[in-house]
C-alpha cells in the first residue's frame, strides 16, 4: 500500500508523521486546529471517523463526513486545516498513521469538541466509549465555532 504520493492539487509538504493506537470502543476527539493539513491512513484495523468543519473562514462547507476506514480496504482522508476529527476503534485494536503539515505542538494548541455534543448530534457506533481525561473535559461546539 502506498501511504502518500505527492502528485496532488494541493502544496502540501509534511513534516511529521504520527501513529495512534486504540483499543474497541476508545473514542478519540473531536481534535483539530486551523493551520495543519492531516493525512489520516488506516495501517490496521475498523475505525469510525468523523469530520467536522469548524473554522469557516478557511472552510467552504459546513458538512460533517462520516467514514469508516478499514486498513483491509486501504483509503485515506486528506484534512484541511479548520476541521476536526474524531475516531472510533471499531475492531479489537486499531492503529493510523497521521502525516501532519506541521508539527504538533501539544493539546493546548488544538481545539477539542465533544463527542456528544448536542448540536453536532454524531451517530457514533457505541452508547459507551472508552475517554481520555482531556475528551471527557472538552468544548461544546458552539463555543470554538468561527465563522469567517
Amino acid at each position: 500500500m502506498v501511504s502518500f504520493w505527492k502528485d496532488t492539487e494541493y502544496e502540501i509538504n509534511f513534516v511529521e508523521d504520527r501513529f495512534s493506537y486504540s483499543t474497541k470502543n476508545v473514542l478519540r476527539g473531536l481534535h483539530g486546529d486551523s493551520t495543519t493539513w492531516k493525512l489520516i491512513v488506516p495501517v490496521y484495523g475498523v475505525m469510525q471517523v468523523f469530520l467536522v468543519p469548524y473554522n469557516f473562514g478557511i472552510t467552504d462547507t459546513r458538512e460533517t463526513t462520516e467514514i469508516i476506514l478499514n486498513s483491509k480496504e486501504p483509503k485515506g482522508i486528506l484534512l484541511p486545516p479548520g476541521y476536526l476529527n474524531g475516531h472510533l476503534c471499531l475492531s479489537e485494536e486499531c492503529v493510523f498513521l497521521y502525516k501532519w503539515s506541521d508539527y504538533y505542538k501539544g493539546q493546548r494548541n488544538q481545539v477539542s469538541v465533544r463527542y456528544d455534543d448536542s448540536f453536532l448530534n454524531l451517530p457514533w457506533k457505541t452508547d459507551n466509549p472508552i475517554l481520555s481525561s482531556r475528551d471527557k473535559n472538552s468544548n461544546n461546539f458552539e463555543e470554538i465555532m468561527v465563522d469567517g
